[in-house]
């Protein structure tokens, strides 16, 4: 009987951690950053294929997250707009199980009119995430 409450405790503390997770004194249900305040007026819409939408899997976003955080680091409050990875738009090539990634600033996103010249970078990422080639503009695709 010891054995199965044990056993029964175990599961229900893994499984439905994320549950109930905070009735048991876990947070481990939350893991990012909770807004302040939500605006429950704000009707989300749902994702069903009738609708048109961009569709990342994984190995996608994990490369994209990668290049980004190679090339302009992680976001900080007190940085410069074009040094945020929001500002930038980020095109994708998938061959195989390497992810091109191509990273350009986005002046729109500044207010800014003009596009900055060797602003941007190309990446080679595996599906495991791993960085194996970064080209940042200026550079010379093969070494002189």
């Amino acid at each position: 009987m010891k054995n199965l409450s044990v056993a029964l405790l175990s599961t229900l503390m893994l499984s439905g951690c994320a549950h109930i997770g905070r009735l048991l004194g876990c947070d481990c249900a939350v893991t990012g950053e909770r807004p302040e305040s939500q605006d429950l007026t704000l009707v989300l819409p749902r994702f069903n294929a009738s609708e048109a939408k961009v569709v990342t899997d994984g190995v996608v976003l994990q490369a994209i997250r990668v290049a980004a955080d190679d090339f302009l680091g992680r976001d900080r409050a007190d940085e410069a707009c074009w040094d945020k990875q929001a500002s930038h738009t980020y095109q994708t090539i998938q061959k195989g199980d390497i992810v091109f990634v191509r990273i350009d600033y986005n002046p729109a996103s500044c207010g800014e009119k003009f596009h900055s010249l060797d602003s941007g970078a190309t990446y080679a990422i595996d599906k495991n995430g791993r960085l194996l080639r970064r080209l940042l503009d200026g550079e010379p695709q093969r070494p002189l």
